[in-house]
Order: structure tokens, then C-alpha cells, then sequence
């Protein structure tokens, strides 16, 4: 059957105990359970269809590591990973292991359709009812688990974006944050998809930019704050739920939280709290009802601004502005004649400095003055990153932070990334740090924020 031929959630047969709208048994054929959900909306038909979009042949990486999140989640043990010599496994040559013991929650991850369950009656999808003995086998057999995909081919199919983050600060020109509880609803999507020129197809893998993920690999005690009030997703009410549905949407993707906002609603429309997650209105309905999977905290800010096959990538744009300033300012030639650029991305740039005498002060270590010039310098390169490469802005305010110190013939790593942009300004944050050969993150030295004006 191809996606059209199902019913719509009003037509939905009605499953006793259930609200309409449940799609249990819809999918199921020859008595057997089904484990897919709405995977089965990727027919070969609409596979096909998809493959047959691809222009360019670029691929971006939606990947993020493991111990991304690196402040502590409720109940959930952090990533542990250890290297081993292959001498201390008793192999009698050179070279390493990695050991990883993980939560999945800590990284971006897919949600089975086992993993949250219709709260009332305890019953996952397709009224299923796992149990953990279940879930630790090899082969859990019918239980709608993940390791089902992987036997149909994964999930493949047409990805869509809706980047609502881009949407609110370009068109709408609003002062938008991945932590301000925004409910990101059925209308906004909409107009999102109309002013991308996006139409919906049956089958389509949705995925929606909220910018969460970039705001907390670095998160700011104000983020912080704010996260503990509420973080912005996609409404979580029946109405949205069954727009989903309508549109044959496969499967969902977000680089929010948890894909919906938080916190979540109650059944009579009133605001929850942060800690009930219990009433999550989308997970109920996606995971449990519909069998829809849902990706959660996925980066997609290289889905935001994508790079033609031939386009500058973050990095030249940032090797282009520092090429057109270098020159005019003697401050940056003298103090930065040195700088290696190590990376960027879009709206991040990491830069290597080795430090002379000219960078120190009487006591021989890193001078202030440098420091607050990096965090100037920086600020400018990140704003680059985004393809400003012409015209990064004109400094408001700078605020630096001294957190320890560096000393001649040490080198310094500089990483800076824009937190927001909004119509005029653009907020950047900047982390000196003493570089390492592992590439692992070294002692910070000072850290730093960075407010330009943009012209309009």
C-alpha cells in the first residue's frame, strides 16, 4: 500500500480504549504485528521518488559526539570513554582500543518505539508491552524495537527541513533562543515551508532547526537559566499530532531537546512543569499511537545554510575576511602574524596562536590587553564563519573573563562561535584555552563575549 491509501487520523478505526487517532493494527498484514510504524509510508514508490531530488550530491554530517552534553542529565550516567594499549589487552603489539560505556541521550539519538510508552495504559506501540528481560536480548522478536529498521534497509528516504531558527531571526527579526520555551505550531511550520518554497510529499522524514545543540556545547549560565524554565520544540498538542499523521510524515528529526517544546502541555491545555515528563503530548502520540520515530537533539545548523558543491565553505570565508583586514589594522598584523586557522563551521571558527614575547606582559605571561584583543578578533571570525565574510560588524560591547594564564613558546587554541543574531546585532562567545596534541579541550585561559552591530 503507498501512504495515500491509509486513513486519515479522523478515519482511523477506532481502537476500544484508545482516542481517535491510534494507528495500531493499520499496518499490520496476514495477522502479523507490525514493528514498523510509519516507516511504512517509505514504500520503494516514495524511496525512489526521493533518490530522484538529489542535485548536488553533497552530504552533511547530522552526526554529533558522544559526550556532547557535558553537564549531568536526571537519572542518565555521562559517556566514560577509555583507550587502551594493545599491550594491556595482552596483544603483543602497538596500538590502541577505545572502551565507551554510554547513554544514548547524551548525543544525538533515535527514540524506538519502545522507549516511551502510553502513559495510562503502560502499552508502547501496537500495544505492545516490553519488559526490560525483553529488551537486553539479542533478538527482542516482536517488540517494535530499532534493530527492526536495520533489517528493512534503515531509514531512508526525503529529508525536509523547516528551519524555524533561521525563519525567526531573518524574516520575522526576531531575538529568538532555542531556550526561550518557544511553541513552534502547525502555522509556523507552514509558513516556514512557504517562504523556503518546501512542499510536503507523503513519506517525508521532517526535520525541524530549532538551534538547540549549538547553544549547549558551550552553554552560558543565562542558557542554563533559561533551560530550567523551558526549551523551544514543536507544539505538543492532538492537533499537531494529527497534521503529522495527515501528511504521511514518516518519521520526525530535531535538534531540539525532545523534538516538542518544553515543558510539555496538560490535557486541558495548561502548562506542566519541566520535571513532568510523563505528559510529553508528542511522544505519546508519535511513538506510542502512530509508531513514528523521533530523532532528538540531531546539530542541523549545516542543514541551515548548506554549501553549493562549487560555494566557499565556513572555513574560506574565514580565511577571506582575515586576507582583506589584515592589512589595515596593525594591531591584528603585529599581534597575529602567526595565527593558524584549525577549523571552522558555520558560526564557529578555531584558531591556533603561538605566544612570543610581544604577547606577554612584565611577568612574562599572556598580557590582558592580548587577550581582550583576541576575544575582538575572534568575535569578527566567527560572525565570518556565517558567510560575512565583507562586513562582520562594529563592536558594542566586550566583556573578558582571566581564568589562568599561558607563557612564551606555549600556544594557545582560540574558539569563538556566534550564540545569536538578531535584525542589527550578533552575539558572539569567545574561549581562549591552552592548546593540546590529543585533540582534546585544554585549560582554559579566559573566556570572553563579543557584541557587534551589523548594518542593516
Amino acid at each position: 500500500m503507498e501512504p495515500k491509501d491509509h486513513p486519515n487520523f479522523d478515519d482511523l478505526p477506532q481502537v476500544e480504549g484508545f482516542p481517535q487517532g491510534c494507528a495500531w493494527g493499520i499496518f499490520d498484514r496476514a495477522g502479523k504485528k507490525d514493528v514498523y510504524g510509519t516507516l511504512n509510508f517509505l514504500t520503494p514508490r516514495v524511496v525512489q521518488a526521493a533518490a530522484a531530488e538529489v542535485k548536488d550530491g553533497i552530504s552533511i554530517s547530522l552526526n554529533w559526539p558522544l559526550n556532547a552534553i557535558k553537564f549531568p542529565l536526571t537519572g542518565r550516567r555521562q559517556t566514560v570513554h577509555n583507550v587502551l594499549t594493545l599491550s594491556e589487552a595482552g596483544m603483543p603489539f602497538l596500538g590502541f582500543d577505545d572502551e565507551l560505556e554510554f547513554n544514548t541521550q547524551f548525543s544525538s539519538q533515535w527514540d524506538s518505539l519502545c522507549h516511551y510508552a502510553h502513559q495510562t495504559s503502560g502499552l508502547h506501540y501496537n500495544g505492545s508491552k516490553p519488559a526490560r528481560e525483553g529488551l537486553q536480548t539479542d533478538a527482542p522478536g516482536e517488540l517494535p524495537t530499532c534493530d527492526h529498521w536495520h533489517a528493512r534497509g534503515g531509514i531512508v528516504g526525503r529529508g525536509v527541513l523547516v528551519d524555524y531558527k533561521r525563519y525567526a531571526e531573518e524574516v520575522l527579526g526576531q531575538e529568538y533562543s532555542a531556550v526561550d520555551g518557544y511553541r513552534i505550531t502547525v502555522e509556523d511550520i507552514e509558513a516556514v515551508a512557504e517562504f523556503q518554497g518546501l512542499e510536503f510529499k507523503a513519506g517525508d522524514v521532517l526535520l525541524v532547526h530549532t538551534g538547540y545543540t549549538s547553544l549547549i556545547e558551550n552553554p552560558t549560565p543565562e542558557v542554563f537559566a533559561k533551560m530550567a524554565k523551558g526549551m523551544s520544540g514543536v507544539h505538543g498538542t492532538q492537533e499537531t499530532a494529527k497534521w503529522f499523521w495527515n501528511k504521511r510524515i514518516s518519521a520526525v528529526a530535531g535538534d531540539a531537546h525532545a523534538f516538542e517544546a518544553l515543558p510539555p502541555l496538560r490535557p486541558d491545555g495548561t502548562i506542566s512543569t519541566m520535571e513532568a515528563l510523563g505528559d510529553l503530548v508528542l511522544h505519546t502520540w508519535f511513538l506510542s499511537m502512530f509508531g513514528m520515530p523521533i530523532d532528538a537533539t540531531t546539530p542541523q545548523s549545516g542543514l541551515s545554510t548548506p554549501p553549493a558543491a562549487d560555494s566557499p565553505t565556513p572555513l574560506s570565508h574565514v580565511q577571506a575576511c582575515w586576507d582583506r583586514i589584515r592589512p589595515t589594522s596593525t594591531i591584528y598584523r603585529l599581534l597575529f602574524s602567526n595565527i593558524v586557522f584549525v577549523s571552522a563551521s558555520n558560526g564557529r571558527m578555531i584558531a591556533q596562536l603561538p605566544l612570543e614575547p610581544m604577547h606577554l606582559n612584565s611577568k612574562s605571561t599572556l598580557h590582558g590587553s592580548v587577550s581582550a584583543t583576541i576575544v575582538d578578533w575572534a568575535g569578527g571570525m566567527a560572525i565570518a564563519s556565517t558567510g560575512r565574510e565583507n562586513g562582520t560588524g562594529v563592536s558594542v560591547d566586550i566583556h573578558v573573563s582571566y581564568v589562568s594564564t599561558a607563557r612564551d613558546g606555549e600556544t594557545i587554541e582560540i574558539e569563538a562561535w556566534v550564540n545569536r543574531t538578531g535584525r542589527s546585532l550578533a552575539y558572539t562567545q569567545v574561549e581562549i584555552r591552552k592548546a593540546t596534541t590529543d585533540g582534546t579541550k585544554g585549560k582554559i585561559v579566559a573566556t570572553g563575549s563579543h557584541t557587534k552591530y551589523l548594518a542593516v
